[in-house]
C-alpha cells in the first residue's frame, strides 16, 4: 500500500479515544473517515494522543503539522521525515508509569517495589475542601491525565516538564468541565472550586487588615512601655 492510503478508514480503524487535550478529526467521505490514528512509522505510534503528544514535540522543533486533523502526515511528508522521527520519540519518551523504551534498554535506575512512584499531577486533596485558595496539583501515586515524572528515576528533561504539567494542572481545576475530569464535582464539599478573584482580594484585605492591627497594637505597647520607663526615671 501507497502511504497515501492511509488517509481514510472506516470507523473501527480510527483508533481514537478523545481526551480534554486531544481530540479526533471527524471529518468523513461517504461511510470513511479522514482522521485515522493506527499505527504509523518502524516502531509504530498508534491512537489520537499518541499523535498529539508527538505534535506537540514537533513544535519544540520548530516543525510544523497537525497530526490530529491529518495523521497521514507521519507517512507523507518526507521533509523532514515524520516517520523516522516518530518511531525515535516513542522509543525515547516515557509515558508514566510505563518508561521509555531506551531507559529500559540502558538499565535504567531501579526502584523499590514497595516504595510507591508518583506518576501523574492530582488536585491536592488535603486542600481542595478550602475556600481560600484555588485548587492546587500535587504529585500522585495513580496514572492520571497530566503526567509526573519522578526526579531520580526519569531523565532530566522530563523532570524539567514538571513544572509546566502542574500549571497546566491547576488551570484545569479553573474550569468547571475540566474538574470534573478529576473527581471534583461538589461546590459545597469542594471549596477550592468556589475561589474567585474576588474572594482572592477580600482574602488580601483581611489579611492586611489583620496585619495592620497587629502593627497598631504592637505600636501601643511600644508607647505604653515608654510611659512606665520615664515614670521610673522621674522624667
Amino acid at each position: 500500500m501507497k502511504p497515501e492510503g492511509g488517509e481514510k478508514c472506516i470507523a473501527s480503524g480510527r483508533y481514537c479515544s478523545p481526551s480534554p487535550f486531544y481530540g479526533c478529526g471527524n471529518e468523513t467521505e461517504g461511510k470513511y473517515f479522514k482522521s485515522c490514528y493506527f499505527g504509523r512509522g518502524a516502531i509504530q505510534i498508534s491512537y489520537n494522543y499518541n499523535y498529539g503528544q508527538f505534535g506537540e514535540w514537533l513544535k519544540t522543533q520548530n516543525i510544523s503539522a497537525d497530526l490530529i486533523t491529518h495523521p497521514n502526515l507521519v507517512l507523507t511528508k518526507r521533509d523532514p521525515p515524520l516517520a523516522l522521527l516518530a518511531s525515535l520519540w516513542f522509543y525515547m519518551s516515557p509515558q508514566p508509569p510505563k518508561p521509555a523504551m531506551h531507559d529500559i534498554i540502558l538499565d535504567m535506575p531501579k526502584r523499590f517495589d514497595q516504595i510507591p512512584q508518583n506518576v501523574s499531577w492530582e488536585p491536592d486533596w488535603s486542600t481542595t475542601w478550602r475556600d481560600d485558595n484555588p485548587c492546587q496539583c500535587a504529585p500522585a501515586t495513580y496514572a492520571g491525565l497530566i503526567p509526573y515524572y519522578q526526579p531520580g528515576f526519569y531523565p532530566p528533561h522530563f523532570v524539567n516538564l514538571n513544572e509546566e504539567n502542574r500549571q497546566k494542572c491547576e488551570q484545569m481545576l479553573r474550569e468547571e468541565k475540566y474538574a470534573k475530569l478529576f473527581g471534583l464535582l461538589d461546590r459545597s464539599t469542594t471549596g477550592c472550586l468556589n475561589f474567585t478573584e474576588n474572594k482572592k482580594e477580600e482574602n488580601l484585605k483581611n489579611k492586611f487588615n489583620i496585619q495592620l492591627g497587629t502593627n497598631t497594637s504592637t505600636n501601643l505597647m511600644k508607647e505604653d512601655n515608654v510611659e512606665k520607663i520615664l515614670d521610673l526615671s522621674g522624667l
